[in-house]
């Protein structure tokens, strides 16, 4: 005689083996769908990165232009300053403020820079008349000719240069290599029209210490000695 089991129902059993089925390929779908959705929530994460990077350096880059155009105003104001109180040496006093000024713009970590403004002295050599950081005895000895050197080789041209790594220049060998330590250069003809009168250097200790945007900002800076020259020299001449 067969016992029945009143715990099985058959019914029940397949049912239960249905909604298992349907749970588990739910809960598949479910992680398919969380994995699609972390995955754009990870490529948001990094185009949020990006985006911020982006914001961040167009900031500083703007801070830089807002710097400038306060640089600019500032120097302008300084120089009718100086013009009027009539000082023998307010050319020197402008000159140390360009190279103030200018190293404030450089796109680059601005804490190694250096600067120096050589001006074409009596004996037609590039002489320093202003520098920043420069070693006393560099500012005193240095002096070049005509094609001689980076300083030389820019009064030779007449354009601006740029050199972020100065090791095995032709520019920076025998006695024209650097008295301190510095690994790029950048200089800037000072110039009215085409007659030079001096040249504007900036270094720094670093390799890749500058940008191209550095070289064609620091242009007003110079522009702003040759307006200062250009002054004294037709004071000298007496107006004429």
């Amino acid at each position: 005689m067969e016992v029945k089991n009143w715990f099985y129902d058959e019914l029940f059993e397949k049912e239960f083996r249905a909604d298992t089925s349907e749970l588990i390929q739910e809960n598949k779908d479910l992680e398919e769908e969380n994995a699609y959705l972390m995955n754009n929530v990870m490529d948001c994460t990094k185009e949020l990165i990006i985006k911020g990077d982006l914001l961040d350096k167009e900031a500083y880059i703007s801070d830089i232009y807002i710097r400038h155009h306060k640089n600019s105003s500032r120097l302008v104001r300084t120089l009718v300053q100086l013009l009027e109180e009539k000082k023998s040496d307010w050319k020197k006093e402008f000159c140390n403020n360009v190279l103030d000024e200018c190293g404030t713009v450089l796109q680059k970590d601005r804490a190694d820079k250096s600067s120096s403004i050589y001006l074409i002295n009596n004996r037609e050599q590039l002489e320093v008349y202003a520098y920043n950081r420069i070693e006393f005895s560099s500012s005193r000895q240095r002096k070049f000719s005509k094609g001689e050197g980076f300083a030389g080789g820019i009064w030779a041209s007449g354009e601006s240069m740029l050199i972020n790594d100065i090791e095995d220049n032709d520019l920076f060998t025998g006695e024209f290599a650097p008295t301190h330590e510095y690994n790029s250069i950048l200089g800037i003809p000072i110039k009215v029209g085409n007659k030079i009168y001096g040249v504007l250097n900036i270094q720094s200790e670093k390799k890749n210490g500058f940008s191209e945007d550095d070289l064609r900002t620091v242009v007003f800076y110079a522009d702003m000695c040759a307006l200062a020259h250009y002054y004294d020299i037709i004071n000298m001449r007496g107006g004429d």
